[in-house]
């Protein structure tokens, strides 16, 4: 494995619907050292990634998140 300090912490397993173009809610929260990344995943497939507002560093690029992980 190529990123072994790298930690994902997931709320639900989250399937898409090809068929559909749908998704079941869910979030998976990847984590290393002092950075973390919220991946958040709607019933209709969108995919948003932020940063939640309970970690010490930003990773720059991504706005922050309304809700930790």
């Amino acid at each position: 494995a190529q990123f072994t300090d790298v930690e994902m912490n997931k709320s639900t397993n989250i399937t898409f619907s090809f068929l559909r173009g749908t998704a079941n809610s869910g979030r998976v929260c990847l984590s290393t050292g002092d950075y973390q990344l919220k991946v958040a995943i709607n019933n209709l497939g969108r995919v948003k990634i932020c940063n939640p507002p309970n970690v010490s560093e930003d990773i720059a690029d991504y706005a922050t998140c309304y809700a930790n992980c």
